[in-house]
């Protein structure tokens, strides 16, 4: 009951609850963190709060995506309760029957902000950096609960694309493509990835280098070369770059993350260019990339 976890990284879906909170239940005191979570699909047989219930609790909810979860009362998304505090930011919203968020019973202190919830702006949680708009999903090899993006091969972009909080830096992707988010987050959640990726590599701009669930809190090696694909021996493993190449060390979050920005030369266009890299940690090779630059 009053115990407060920090939740990242979960699915919680296709759950009932007999009476509240199909997906998740905070009370008494709780003042749990939920990051980067998919909460979807839930349901409850009787009472309010499909997706989750809060009773006298201040749970922060981070980049979660809240869809498609039905209660036979009101809060299909979230249910509040009097002295509860509900913080949201960076999340989306969609398809939660019979609304996205409800104050049951009280005065609980509810804000939104940088969130996506169509048709509630008119509500008093609906804060700074909010958009009232449909979130246009798409379907990837991760899942549905990707974000419609032309970049990606979809014919319009979601109204949450980079309209997260500008503060935030989220690992992952929205993307059919899979490729990682970069500048200003998306709304809502991301899906993981594990492994170098780059994007944006375009003369006269800024690519982003991205390596994905590595060894937490420790080094990794980024390495480039213009001349060739290997191989070349190393310590971890057979390398598919030839020398001469850059070696770049990068330090990993807890999280086992780390992005680097790197501009582009504006004359470089149409060259090829090959990266690879090795997990310190676990003593292994990252998966190597071969690119043109556009």
């Amino acid at each position: 009951n009053t115990a407060s976890p920090t939740i990242r990284n979960c699915n919680i879906e296709l759950n009932i609850g007999n009476g509240g909170g199909g997906g998740m239940h905070f009370r008494d005191g709780s003042q749990s963190l939920i990051e980067n979570c998919l909460i979807q699909n839930n349901s409850t047989t009787h009472y309010h709060g499909a997706g989750v219930v809060i009773f006298a609790s201040a749970p922060v909810f981070k980049n979660c995506t809240i869809r498609n979860n039905i209660a036979t009362g009101n809060g299909g998304g979230i249910a509040v309760w009097d002295g509860s505090d509900l913080y949201v930011n960076s999340c989306v919203f969609d398809g939660n029957q019979p609304d996205n968020i409800k104050k049951i019973a009280g005065s609980p202190q509810l804000l939104a902000e940088y969130s996506l919830a169509l048709g509630d702006s008119n509500k008093g949680w609906f804060g700074t950096g909010c958009v009232d708009a449909a979130p246009i999903f798409a379907t990837g090899p991760s899942g549905d609960a990707c974000l419609s993006q032309i970049a990606s091969g979809q014919g319009v972009d979601s109204p949450g694309l980079n309209e997260g909080d500008p503060s935030f830096y989220m690992h992952g992707t929205t993307r059919t493509d899979e490729m990682p988010d970069m500048g200003i987050s998306d709304m809502g959640y991301h899906y993981p990835l594990s492994g170098l990726y780059v994007s944006n590599l375009v003369a006269g701009q800024t690519a982003q280098v991205v390596v994905a669930d590595a060894t937490p809190s420790n080094t990794v090696y980024f390495v480039w070369s213009f001349v060739g694909g290997g191989p070349v021996n190393t310590p971890f493993g057979t390398g598919y770059v030839s020398p001469p190449f850059k070696v770049v060390p990068l330090s990993t979050d807890s999280n086992g993350n780390v992005g680097l920005f790197q501009s582009v030369p504006p004359h470089v266009a149409g060259v090829n260019i090959w990266f690879h890299g090795a997990d310190l940690g676990s003593q292994s090779m990252l998966n190597p990339l071969a690119m043109t630059i556009q």
